[in-house]
């Protein structure tokens, strides 16, 4: 029999420095899809807070055939995009990269770059430089997730499975991004791994 389950997430900063915005895109097959966004800044050493921490949908059982997909894109108070790059991801890397050209119209790129960089340089833990280059990020990330979402292919996507244990609404997935450029699917079923890269955006 098949079960619809729905699993919480919630994101964790190891990265040593605060981030800006993180946007999660998800798909259990062709079934179901969920994206969220969560407009920092967040901390070093912080997760979001639990009332910020959003669904997934995904099924469990006899017969189940699906699999989870998970993409995140992120951006650090440097004012640098990264987005998890698995070993089926290079194509996908590839058109974001030539694609900044349109987010570049929309103003967004701009916005991010000069509202990162006044923050870097603000003596004031969350100014209003910093919210603003959070606002502007955002837009980008979850730009870039939605696209991934409206695909129907997986690359780019990490499969990381989730299981009966993890419809748990006490025991959310931590999504975990670290300094080395690690991002870490922590369940109550297990953990997966994957790289994200630096996204390279070209005027």
């Amino acid at each position: 029999m098949v079960t619809h389950r729905k699993g919480k997430v919630r994101i964790e900063n190891a990265t040593g420095n605060r981030l800006l915005s993180v946007s999660v895109g998800h798909k259990y097959s062709d079934n179901y899809k969920n994206e969220s966004t969560w407009e920092g800044p967040i901390a070093n050493g912080s997760q979001t807070k639990p009332e910020n921490d959003f669904f997934v949908d995904y099924n469990t059982g006899l017969g189940t055939t699906g699999q989870d997909w998970w993409q995140v894109s992120y951006v650090t108070d440097k004012g640098e995009m990264y987005r998890t790059a698995p070993n089926n991801s290079r194509g996908v890397i590839d058109f974001v990269e030539a694609g900044y050209q349109e987010f570049l119209e929309l103003g967004m790129p701009l916005a991010l770059g000069v509202g990162a960089t006044v923050a870097i340089f603000d003596p004031e833990p969350i100014s209003k430089a910093l919210v603003a280059a959070a606002t502007a990020s955002s837009k980008v990330t979850s730009t870039l997730i939605n696209k991934a979402l409206n695909s129907e292919s997986t690359a780019g996507f990490k499969k990381h499975t989730l299981k009966e244990k993890d419809d748990d609404p006490n025991l959310p997935t931590i999504i975990k991004i670290n300094g080395d450029n690690v991002v870490s699917f922590i369940s109550q079923s297990g953990t997966s791994h994957t790289d994200a890269k630096l996204v390279k955006l070209k005027k």
